[in-house]
């Protein structure tokens, strides 16, 4: 996905027009989103780094 149609849906997330959003990794560092309150991680990462942001 090109990052201005990344960009569109974050910030539609980010406004509530959507209730659910589904990324890859790439969406893992530098998103906030203040009213989410809880975040469901399918795929654990290989290595414990990859949980400190």
């Amino acid at each position: 996905m090109e990052q201005d149609a990344r960009r569109t849906l974050f910030q539609g997330f980010n406004a509530e027009r959507s209730a659910v959003l589904l990324c890859t990794d790439v969406a893992a560092r530098g998103l906030d989103f203040p009213k989410v309150k809880h975040i469901v991680q399918y795929d654990s990462p290989g290595d414990a780094i990859e949980y400190v942001h």
